[in-house]
C-alpha cells in the first residue's frame, strides 16, 4: 500500500478517450461521475486524489474515499444502463442550476421517466420501510433525495415540452450485501423504486406508458442544459483528471473495482510487468518445490 503523497501526477499525459468542455449542446455528451471530478479536483489540490497514466495507478486519500466509492457506483450503473434498447435515452451526471448539483441518471423511455440516484455502499445491509431507510444501521435520506430529485425533473421537462410528465424517483444500490424492504418505500406521498443494480433493467423495461412521439419530444427537452438551469462554470482540471481516469479504466478494461477497500490511503494499480514478475516467481517456487519432492521419493 502506498500512502506516499507525493506520488508522481502524470496529469499532462492526456486521455485518449477525452471529456468535452463543460457548457454542452448535448447533455448526452456527458458521462457518468463526471460532476464528481469537481470535488475530486480540489482534493486533488490537498494531494487526496490523483491519477497516474504513467505509472498506472489511482491514489486515493482518506477524504477522497467517499467521493471515489460514489464514483465507481455511477460508473456501474453506467455500463449497466448501457444495454437499454435505441428506443431509450440515457442521460448521466446532469447538471441542476448553476452550481454542484447534479442528477445522477436520467432515463427517458417509453416505460416512462426515471431519474436514478445510485449509491455504492459495498457489503452493507439496507433495510426499507415507508419513509424510513437505513443502511448498515444507520439513517439515510436517500428517500428524500431520490423525491426531490425526481420533482425538479418533472418540473424542468413540463416546462419545456408542455407535457405533463410523471418521473419516477430511483434508488439503485451498488455492492450491498442485502435489500429488506418492510413496507413499500415513499417521501412526501411519492412512491420511490428502491433496487439493487441486478434489478434495474427489469424496472426501466417495463409496460409503454409514452407513444415514440412523446419519447422524442421530452429527450429533446432533456438533452439541452438550458432545460436544467446554466450548467456549472468549466473547471480545468476537473476536466483533466476526468480524462487520466477515462484513460485509467480503458486500460484497465473495465475491471476497476466496485470500491477502494479500507479508510487508509489506498494505490489501484493495473501493472503488467508487476504482475508478469509475479508470475514468473511463483512459477520458480513451484518447481523448487517439486524437484524437492521428487528428491525424496
Amino acid at each position: 500500500m502506498n500512502t506516499d503523497r507525493g506520488v508522481s501526477v502524470s496529469l499532462a499525459e492526456r486521455s485518449a478517450v477525452s471529456a468535452p468542455s463543460q457548457k454542452y449542446d448535448d447533455l448526452r455528451d456527458r458521462v457518468a461521475g463526471q460532476s464528481l471530478f469537481s470535488e475530486l479536483a480540489r482534493l486533488h489540490a490537498k494531494g487526496e486524489f490523483a491519477v497516474d497514466l504513467e505509472h498506472g495507478f489511482v491514489h486515493v486519500g482518506p477524504e477522497a474515499h467517499s467521493w471515489y466509492t460514489g464514483l465507481l457506483g455511477e460508473r456501474r450503473v453506467a455500463r449497466i444502463l448501457a444495454r437499454l434498447g435505441t428506443d431509450a435515452t440515457v442521460l448521466h451526471s446532469v447538471p441542476v442550476g448553476s452550481k454542484s448539483s447534479d442528477i445522477d441518471h436520467i432515463v427517458i423511455s417509453p416505460a416512462g421517466v426515471f431519474t436514478i440516484t445510485t449509491k455504492n455502499h459495498p457489503g452493507q445491509p439496507v433495510w426499507v420501510a415507508g419513509h424510513g431507510m437505513m443502511i448498515g444501521g444507520a439513517k439515510v435520506s436517500h428517500l428524500r433525495n431520490a423525491v426531490h430529485e425526481a420533482r425538479r425533473a418533472e418540473h424542468e421537462l413540463s416546462t419545456r415540452t408542455g407535457l405533463t410528465i410523471p418521473v419516477t424517483p430511483v434508488v439503485a444500490l451498488v455492492g450491498v450485501r442485502d435489500l429488506t424492504v418492510a413496507a413499500p418505500p415513499v417521501f412526501d406521498d411519492t412512491a420511490v423504486q428502491v433496487v439493487r443494480e441486478d434489478s434495474l433493467l427489469a424496472l426501466l423495461t417495463g409496460r409503454p406508458v409514452f407513444s415514440s412521439e412523446q419519447v422524442f419530444r421530452i429527450a429533446a427537452a432533456a438533452v439541452v442544459q438550458e432545460t436544467w438551469g446554466e450548467g456549472p462554470s468549466a473547471d480545468p482540471t476537473a476536466t483533466t483528471l476526468l480524462d487520466a481516469f477515462l484513460a485509467y479504466e480503458a486500460h484497465s478494461s473495465g475491471s476497476v473495482p466496485s470500491t477502494p477497500h479500507g479508510p487508509a490511503p489506498i494505490v489501484l494499480r493495473f501493472r503488467w510487468r508487476t504482475l508478469a514478475t509475479l508470475g514468473v516467481g511463483i512459477l520458480a517456487t513451484v518447481g523448487l518445490a517439486v524437484s524437492a519432492v521428487l528428491a525424496l521419493t
